[in-house]
């Protein structure tokens, strides 16, 4: 009978002391408005990175279109070079000067 009523008191102190471990651990955390708080901030943060994001991505496909667009462009001008030195041989049919100034 003793016995057992030791068994039981070291079980209950047992668990008294982990009880007692799990309160120093929640007293050590923040309050509950301090974390919420902390997480609307990262929640308005993360909004407005997701936001910059965007406009990045946007500005990136834009810059793709762009330097697509100068290849385009570049590929055209050298063709017509090609086809006007191919049909004109001699440059000065084609550039003369201007008062200093090169001119076609």
């Amino acid at each position: 009978m003793l016995k057992v009523q030791l068994e039981e008191a070291k079980i209950e102190r047992q668990h008294k002391e982990e009880c007692e471990a799990i309160r120093r651990l929640i007293a050590a955390q923040p309050p509950r408005a301090e974390t919420q708080r902390q997480l609307n901030e990262l929640e308005k943060e993360l909004v407005g990175m997701e936001a910059e994001n965007f406009a990045a991505s946007r500005t990136l496909e834009l810059r793709k279109k762009q330097f697509g667009l100068l290849l385009h462009v570049v590929s055209v001008v050298n063709f017509t070079m090609v086809f006007i030195t191919a049909k004109f041989p001699t440059v000065d049919t084609i550039f003369y000067r201007v008062g200093g100034q090169t001119a076609v």
